[in-house]
C-alpha cells in the first residue's frame, strides 16, 4: 500500500513522470539525495536559479553536503552559468549541538553512520567526477569554522544552501556568508521547522542582530528562502511567533500543485477522514490569488501534521525512509 498525504507527495518517480527534463534529472540524483529536501527542494531552488541567481553577479555555496545529491544538482546550473558551487561539510558527521539552543533530536556524530557506505568525501569526489563537474564543484572539508575561512575572499554569492542541522553551525554560516551575498541573492534555510529548532533560532537571532526583517518563502517541506534586500509587502503581518511568511513558490508552482491535487484526490478516496481534511487544508491554503494572513503558516504546520508526527518519533537515521 503506497504511503498516503502528505508522505506520497515525496515521490521522484511522479516528478520525473510530470517535471519534464528537471524532474529527470532530479529523479536521477535519489541515490545520492537524502529525503527531505529531496526532491522537491531541488525542484524548487532549480526555479530559483533559473529566475533570479542566473540575473545574479556571484558563486553558488552549499553548506552541509551529505550524501552529495544537492550539490551535484546546484553544480549542473553553476556550470551552465559559468560559476563555482563551493561544497562545505564535515564529511566526518555532525559536531555536538548546543543544548541551550537545539532541542533534543540531533547528536554528535550523526550522519557519520553514511560512511558505511563508503568514505563520504571520496564518494562526493568521485559522484563529482561523473557528472562531469570537477571544475565546478569544489569540496570544502572541515567544520564551518575553519572551512568557511578558506573560502575565496571578498567573494560575492549568488545563491546559498544551509543545511546544517544545528543553531551554532546555521550562526556561523550567517555570519559569514550573507554579508557576502548580492543584492537579490538567494539564502536558503533547511531544517527551518523541524522539531529541534536549531536553524530558526539562530536565523532569528542573527538577524535581529543586524536588523534586518526577512520574508521568509516556505518551500516543502520545512525550508524556507530568503531573498536578500527584498521589499516587505506593507500587508504582510507577523505570524506569532514574530516571522513573516510567504507561500508564493508552492502557491505559484503548476507542478506542485498538481501533485498537491492527486494526493488530495488520494486522501479523499482512502476513506481516512483526517488525512483528507489536512490535504484539504494545504490546497485550499495554496489556491491561487491568495495574498497570505498572519494565520497561514499555523495552517501549513497543521495540514502537515502527519509529516511532524513521523520525525518527532524517528531518529536522523532514519530521515531517509521516513517519507518514502
Amino acid at each position: 500500500m503506497s504511503p498516503g498525504f502528505p508522505f506520497d507527495l515525496f515521490d521522484p518517480h511522479w516528478l520525473a513522470a510530470n517535471g519534464g527534463e528537471t524532474g529527470q534529472r532530479i529523479a536521477q540524483l535519489a541515490p545520492l539525495s537524502l529525503h527531505p529536501p529531496y526532491p522537491w527542494g531541488q525542484w524548487f531552488y532549480g526555479r530559483l536559479l533559473q529566475e533570479s541567481a542566473a540575473t545574479r553577479t556571484g558563486d553558488f555555496v552549499e553548506c552541509g553536503v551529505a550524501l552529495g545529491g544537492m550539490s551535484i544538482f546546484l553544480g549542473d546550473y553553476a556550470r551552465r552559468l559559468g560559476r563555482k558551487l563551493y561544497a562545505l561539510d564535515s564529511f566526518a558527521g555532525l559536531p555536538a549541538p548546543d543544548t541551550t539552543r537545539d532541542n533534543a533530536y540531533f547528536r554528535a556524530g550523526d550522519y557519520a553512520a553514511a560512511t558505511e557506505r563508503g568514505d563520504l568525501l571520496a564518494r562526493f569526489q568521485a559522484a563529482i567526477d561523473a557528472a562531469g563537474l570537477a571544475e565546478t564543484v569544489i569540496p570544502m572539508p572541515g567544520f564551518f569554522e575553519t572551512s568557511l575561512e578558506r573560502l575565496p575572499p571578498d567573494e560575492a554569492y549568488a545563491f546559498v544552501h544551509v543545511d546544517v542541522d544545528l543553531f551554532h553551525s546555521t550562526r556561523v554560516v550567517l555570519e559569514r556568508l550573507f554579508p557576502s551575498i548580492v543584492e537579490g541573492g538567494i539564502l536558503v534555510i533547511d531544517d527551518f521547522f523541524h522539531h529541534a529548532q536549531g536553524p530558526a533560532r539562530a536565523a532569528s537571532e542573527y538577524f535581529a542582530s543586524i536588523e534586518y526583517s526577512p520574508l521568509y518563502h516556505v518551500a516543502f517541506p520545512y525550508s524556507v528562502v530568503v531573498v536578500k534586500g527584498e521589499r516587505l509587502p506593507e500587508s504582510r503581518h507577523r505570524a506569532i511567533d514574530g516571522n513573516r511568511y510567504a507561500f508564493d513558490l508552492l502557491r505559484n508552482d503548476p507542478v506542485f500543485r498538481q501533485a498537491l491535487l492527486r494526493s488530495l484526490h488520494a486522501a479523499e478516496d482512502s476513506g481516512d477522514a483526517d488525512r483528507a481534511a489536512n490535504a484539504r487544508r494545504l490546497w485550499d491554503l495554496l489556491a491561487p490569488g491568495g495574498t497570505g494572513t498572519s494565520a497561514d503558516i499555523y495552517e501549513y504546520w497543521r495540514s502537515m501534521s502527519d509529516f511532524w508526527d513521523a520525525i518527532d518519533a524517528s531518529s536522523p537515521k532514519s530521515r531517509q525512509s521516513i517519507t518514502l
